[in-house]
């Protein structure tokens, strides 16, 4: 078992595996002085780097100029067969250092890579690189990564393999680079994901530096769920008081009226003392040369790089995994069932409930809001916690407020709620209060919603107009035994654009493991599978009962106008299944942006207004075709297209109050990867690249950030795109600005 030989191995091979890393690193930066620990950045940034950890109290900041985007291996037919295991979709392009998985030119961050293949082994895919501003800044085998073989900063729980995370593995160690960054594997790594954030300059970006440590945060993380890891506030009081609940009553926790934030919240809840076995992970089955997966896909053994787990390997995981939840008290060892009846009743039935300023911004089952969902299972998340010995529930979220703040807990189910406490904590800070008054902090939201699937529709996490950022989810599944519901792949749509920015594997893989949580049970810092049922251990007859979390921290999807966050039921919406599920996310009901202009290529009247002018005009070519997303309903567009090698001028208006602005390109991406040179009002700016490729769904919405700093205060602005010599015609149908304001 992996998880159980970390500490021993990490010590007596991070020697050699650093030591072969670090020369490259060295060479590419001889001369070059480490940077500073802290990297906090710039007004419009919210932190970056290691601040993300050690500043949570900054987790309400609205970011402006941040897109969060992720990169892919999801079946770009908008199928499910292949979203990853034939490799079909999984590199970029490839090079001579093997598969490039990820590529972005401009200021940004990695926030978090996750890799699966072969049941969780990713031995098979060999070298992860990593480069950022030209720099080798990680380059080992992809397993030693994971394993924490490589000593600090990538040592668990900033780095987890298929054994901690449950058939997954994945790396969380943040990093920041200032001009480009580039991610490439040795072999085709199948299914995977790398979820990052561009910045629209580098202005307070300190680049990483694998040199440092970053021992305090390793620290913090390890500590997760045991203590509040936000830095502590001066002046902060907390208010304890007894529960007494009637079923349909509802009882008031706190009320403050200094302005500042909440810090804490805890609950005990003696009468939710009962706990219920849990059951194993997920399976799959093999026959002969072939090998049927869980997924209801057949894959070819010599394909796939050695499918080779065979019935005596899974047995032997399937033992490591439940010696090891055992071992961790991940897995209860005994069933009470009327009193884990008792306890799931009041899980699902008292509703944790908040009002800032007047506004009720959460509205969540207890479970739920505590990551443990319907069943009564250990949660050690960073932001909150569940420990069933003490049957007591923790939440550390930073809820900043300008002037009133309100706790309230109501009793939906009928047991009377006769024993416990409710412990709030509080903290003045004027300056939390003037930026919720500004708007530059977001109130804290925690939605849920519950009911049954529908037929061809994904679920929906949030769907919302204004200003904000997705900070995480807690989900509470139930659906067929084979477990099938699993398939779907979220999507996240924001501010209004046509392509996902966010298009993912599966479910599990969102919630970064595999095999349909193969391992079983387990809860890490920033994802967690606690809980899994099915009729012996407390689910309804013939159905199967998962519960899942992902923060996304250092990875917020921040959001200007909208977003729209879905994942769908089964491999295309088509497996039956109930759930419930609560968004967490900081914002407000404002929008932040609008389309200040927009020039359509052969509207000869929208082209003359725009100044659009080249020296060799490219031919029109009609467009007819779809955007990526949902497999049966694709958003599908008919529009003529340009693609040119010449140089192209064109103006477009923008507000002039505006912080920063973005330029929206609706193309054809047939053919890649497109680059082009780019200057502003006659400023040159990073190459706008665009890597994606895709010959079935061939339109994109694609997205280059201007800083503020070049187009505040200017009503008009001027473009000048220059395409790269070598390689594949600009293609563009229109260009939009929108005003950031």
């Amino acid at each position: 078992m992996r998880c159980a030989s970390w500490l021993s191995r990490a010590t007596a091979t991070a020697v050699t595996v650093v030591l072969a890393l670090l020369p490259s690193y060295a060479e590419a930066t001889a001369g070059d002085p480490p940077g500073p620990a802290d990297t906090f950045t710039a007004e419009n940034k919210t932190p970056a780097g290691w601040d993300t950890y050690r500043r949570l109290d900054h987790l309400p900041d609205i970011p402006a100029g941040v897109r969060t985007l992720q990169f892919s291996s999801f079946d770009r037919t908008g199928g499910n067969t292949q979203d990853g295991f034939f490799g079909t979709y999984s590199c970029l392009r490839t090079t001579a250092d093997g598969c490039v998985i990820a590529e972005q030119h401009g200021a940004g961050e990695i926030g978090t890579i996750w890799f699966t293949r072969d049941n969780g082994d990713v031995s098979h895919t060999g070298t992860l690189t990593i480069e950022l501003d030209g720099k080798k800044v990680l380059q080992a085998p992809l397993q030693d990564v994971v394993d924490g073989r490589l000593g600090a900063p990538f040592t668990p729980p900033l780095v987890a393999n298929a054994d901690a995370s449950s058939g997954g593995v994945l790396i969380e160690v943040p990093m920041p680079y200032r001009t480009s960054m580039r991610i490439t594997t040795q072999h085709n790594p199948h299914f995977y994901h790398v979820t990052y954030r561009s910045f629209a300059d580098a202005d307070g970006i300190v680049a990483f530096d694998p040199r440092d440590p970053a021992q305090d945060v390793a620290t913090l993380l390890t500590a997760a769920g045991t203590r509040d890891p936000k830095p502590t506030l001066p002046g902060a009081r907390t208010t304890t008081r007894a529960l007494n609940i009637p079923p349909g009553r509802t009882q008031t926790l706190a009320t403050t009226t200094t302005p500042g934030l909440l810090t804490a919240l805890e609950i005990r809840l003696p009468q939710a003392s009962g706990t219920t076995a849990q059951e194993a992970g997920g399976s799959r089955r093999r026959t002969g040369a072939l090998t049927t997966d869980v997924r209801g896909r057949i894959t070819d053994d010599a394909r796939t790089g050695a499918m080779a787990s065979d019935h005596a390997h899974l047995s032997r995981t399937a033992a490591s995994a439940r010696r090891g939840a055992y071992a961790t008290g991940l897995v209860p060892t005994h069933s009470d069932p009327t009193a884990a009846a008792v306890a799931r009743t009041l899980l699902t039935g008292l509703r944790l409930r908040m009002s800032f300023d007047g506004q009720r911004t959460v509205d969540a089952p207890l479970g739920e809001f505590f990551g443990t969902g319907q069943d009564l299972a250990p949660v050690r998340a960073l932001m909150f916690a569940a420990d069933p010995p003490t049957q007591t529930f923790r939440a550390w979220w930073p809820m900043p407020y300008a002037a009133l703040a309100r706790v309230q807990l109501y009793n939906g189910s009928d047991i009377p709620v006769t024993a416990g406490s409710a412990s709030v904590s509080e903290a003045p800070s004027p300056a939390h209060a003037q930026a919720v008054r500004t708007r530059a902090e977001g109130l804290f939201h925690a939605l849920s919603h519950t009911g049954p699937t529908v037929p061809g529709t994904s679920w929906s996490f949030l769907s919302t107009r204004g200003r904000g950022k997705f900070v995480g989810v807690s989900h509470s599944m139930q659906g067929a035994l084979d477990r099938t519901y699993l398939e779907g792949d979220e999507r996240v749509y924001v501010d209004g654009a046509r392509s996902p920015q966010i298009h993912g594997t599966g479910t599990e893989d969102f919630y970064q493991s595999g095999w349909y949580f193969n391992r079983g049970p387990y809860t890490l810092p920033f994802n967690g599978n606690p809980s899994h049922l099915t009729a012996s251990s407390g689910c309804a007859t013939g159905r199967d009962c998962t519960t899942a979390y992902r923060l996304q921290l250092h990875d917020a999807v921040a959001f200007t106008q909208s977003i729209d966050h879905t994942i769908e039921h089964g491999p295309m919406n088509d497996r039956q299944a109930d759930y419930s599920s609560t968004a967490f996310w900081y914002g407000n009901s404002t929008p932040a942006s609008y389309t200040s202009d927009i020039v359509r290529l052969g509207d000869p009247a929208s082209e003359r207004t725009h100044h659009y002018t080249s020296s060799t005009t490219a031919p029109l070519t009609m467009l007819d075709s779809a955007f990526e997303g949902d497999a049966h309903t694709p958003t599908r567009l008919r529009a003529p297209t340009r693609a040119t090698r010449a140089p192209v001028t064109f103006t477009l208006a923008i507000d002039p109050g505006n912080n920063g602005v973005e330029l929206r390109h609706t193309c054809d991406q047939q053919q890649g990867p497109q680059q082009t040179e780019i200057s502003v009002q006659g400023h040159p700016l990073h190459d706008w690249y665009q890597p994606l490729v895709n010959t079935d769904r061939r339109w994109l919405d694609d997205t280059y950030q201007l800083p503020a700093a070049l187009t505040r205060g200017r009503r008009m602005l001027t473009v000048t795109l220059t395409p790269a010599p070598n390689g594949p015609a600009w293609s563009a149908a229109a260009y939009e600005a929108r005003s950031l304001t």
